[in-house]
């Protein structure tokens, strides 16, 4: 065994080797007898352990307990039944959140489609038409 797989191993299964698989435990065992560097990353990894150990999440007794009710109720209703409420909360936004873009869709795909017209600009039906050249010297200052 290489440091870098004893390295490997450590971080995925941790110190206690116990954990590790035994192919690589019998391994690691003969590589930490061998190392001071492998029994000096063990120590260390040992430690972190204990760090990790001082962390843990407390128990969230009430809220197991809740999940196991709803498990049992759950049992008690046959299979089907199950199945068909898990389809109907997974898929039923997504139905009707899938229908709504498709209207939008259609909607843009029909506002495409169409042609409105507009009316044109006719200058000699209009009672003013005012260009840059009717406007005076002094009127453009004042602009």
């Amino acid at each position: 065994m290489t440091f870098e797989q004893f390295k490997y191993f450590l971080d995925a299964y941790g110190a206690n080797l116990a954990r590790w698989p035994i192919e690589q435990r019998i391994a690691a065992q003969a590589f930490i007898v061998s190392s001071s560097a492998a029994a000096a990353a063990l120590a260390e990894a040992r430690r972190l352990d204990a760090v990790l150990d001082l962390a843990a999440m407390p128990r969230d007794e009430l809220g197991e307990r809740r999940l196991v009710a709803r498990l049992a109720a759950q049992i008690g209703r046959p299979a089907q039944r199950v199945a068909g409420d898990f389809i109907d909360r997974l898929f039923s936004p997504v139905w009707s959140r899938a229908a709504v873009v498709a209207a939008m869709a259609l909607l843009g795909i029909v506002t495409g489609v169409i042609e409105i017209e507009q009316p044109a600009f006719d200058a000699a039906a209009s009672d003013y038409v005012q260009g840059p050249s009717d406007l005076g010297a002094t009127e453009l200052a004042g602009l």
